[in-house]
């Protein structure tokens, strides 16, 4: 177990494109479309997830030129470093790190909401549910990126399979039509919506670090586009369908325990007024109760099937966290891995496994951080509920910061390095660049500006990262070096040597 064994080039593109779309359709991906159907009048969601899923793509684009021109699994890093400087990747790379981390947090506390309600298995922990399949699928990924990859495919696929066809279904059996599905009502809120509808793509170009392990580096950019499209067509079509199910359910039957007590939830939060004649709701009104609950999907699929839609929704909602789980280890343990391999992280964590090709010591660390941040997810809730979201929102942050340093770095390295090889090219010049960097600036701002302790954890993250990479790994490096040089030869000298 070795760090001179290399990594095994397996992956096809099916896989690249379920661990894309993987990492972005966790859990709580629902409850953020759910956010996004409230921002904006009758069905409209649709547009704010397009206008999301086109700024994602050109971000996409400035993520394709860059992994051409550095095929590795430390890409982030290696992007930032040829453009500016390592003190500056250093400091974003461990930023990065942070995204996987922030999800899974967030997103095992859903599970075990789903789980905890949707089984009525009340003897076992919530937070018991997230370390069981962050340790499966630790297992599942050091058994190597085949096993690991193949099983990706099945539940991605099959977990697009099922909302895709639900979806329809359920618009198709809809006791009213679409409500103005061509008009999102105030600019400003069509603004905050795509803000939203951002974060459902979170996670797409977490592929790169996958360079190493393609059969083919085109797989890299043609499958951060196809990722995009299929996350684009599953959301507005799910979204559609739960609001075309769930308003008119709400409006129909006001007085239902479920629905009055997403009704006061509501009028707590102050998204409708104390006041209001429930028997009167309107269509919006009905969605913005609806907006309220942590596990819309387990409502909307209650409502569609009854109780077999809890049980389904429940084995779905396992699927859809494990797709999670399993893409972010599968590409951020590579990232962890390549960081070591060239110093940046302590060199246990690019040993490999010579039965499994995998990096299973940055495996099992992934595993033991993401740990750690699910249990203080579950600690904050307990004194603080909806505490979870900030876990969201800073990953979100964070996600758009480095959406604007890949199209910086693009920019820079056009200008610094105009004649280095780049197999994709963003097309129109700086255009895409300057407009993906100006727009993702713009949700940072606007992220910071509605959840200002977003800004504190980020600085907080952001004086660490900056501390080991600017003072720990170049001690780390200089220790490294005098250990080489102090390694006694494994080969006597020869005596003409010797006399030199």
């Amino acid at each position: 177990m070795v760090s001179e064994i290399r990594l095994a080039k397996v992956v096809k593109q099916r896989t690249v494109v379920s661990t894309g779309a993987g990492m972005a359709m966790a859990t709580v991906s629902y409850s953020a479309s759910m956010e996004l159907a409230t921002i904006v009048l009758g069905d409209s969601a649709w547009i704010a997830i397009l206008i999301a899923g086109i700024f994602c793509l050109m971000a996409g684009a400035c993520f394709a030129e860059l992994s051409g021109m550095y095929p590795t699994a430390a890409g982030i890093k290696i992007f930032i470093e040829r453009a500016f400087n390592e003190k500056v990747a250093m400091l974003f790379a461990t930023m990065y790190i942070t995204v996987a981390i922030s999800v899974v947090g967030a997103e095992t506390f859903v599970l075990a909401r789903v789980l905890y309600e949707g089984t009525g298995i009340t003897a076992v922990p919530p937070w018991a549910w997230g370390v069981v399949f962050l340790i499966a699928v630790l297992l599942l990924n050091v058994r190597g990126i085949r096993i690991a990859g193949t099983f990706q495919d099945v539940l991605a696929y099959s977990m697009f399979a099922f909302l895709i066809g639900s979806s329809i279904y359920a618009m198709s059996i809809s006791p009213a039509p679409l409500q103005t599905p061509t008009m999102p009502g105030d600019p400003a809120d069509l603004v905050k919506a795509v803000a939203v509808g951002v974060f459902l793509y979170v996670g797409f170009e977490w592929v790169t670090p996958l360079a190493e392990e393609v059969t083919d580096q085109r797989l890299i950019a043609r499958g951060l586009f196809l990722t995009i499209g299929v996350l684009f067509v599953t959301y507005a079509l799910f979204n559609a369908g739960l609001t075309m199910t769930m308003a008119p359910a709400i409006q129909a039957a006001p007085g239902d325990p479920v629905y009055a007590g997403l009704i006061d939830a509501a009028i707590a939060k102050g998204a409708l007024p104390a006041g209001i004649d429930r028997a009167a709701l309107t269509y919006d009104q009905a969605k913005q109760a609806f907006g309220t609950s942590v596990i819309p999907h387990v409502l909307f699929y209650h409502r569609l099937f009854g109780s077999v839609g809890i049980v389904v929704i429940v084995i779905m909602s396992l699927v859809a966290s494990v797709t999670s789980f399993n893409a972010g280890t599968l590409t951020a343990s590579r990232y962890m891995y390549a960081l070591a391999r060239d110093g940046s992280l302590p060199k246990i964590f690019s040993r490999i496994s010579i039965n499994y090709a995998t990096p299973y010591v940055a495996l099992i660390a992934l595993s033991g951080l993401c740990l750690t941040i699910s249990l203080a997810v579950f600690v904050c809730e307990y004194f603080r509920p909806e505490s979870y979201e900030i876990f969201i929102y800073l990953g979100a942050f964070i996600e758009c910061m480095i959406y604007t340093v890949m199209a910086c770095s693009v920019i820079v390295l056009r200008r610094r390095r105009p004649a280095e090889a780049r197999p994709y090219r963003v097309p129109f010049g700086y255009v895409i660049p300057a407009v993906v960097a100006v727009f993702f600036s713009l949700l940072m701002l606007a992220i910071v500006v509605e959840h200002p302790v977003v800004a504190v954890v980020v600085l907080c993250v952001a004086m660490a990262a900056g501390y080991y990479g600017w003072r720990v790994v170049p001690r780390m490096r200089a220790t490294a070096r005098a250990a080489r040089k102090a390694k006694p030869r494994r080969r006597p000298q020869r005596s003409s040597d010797a006399q030199a």
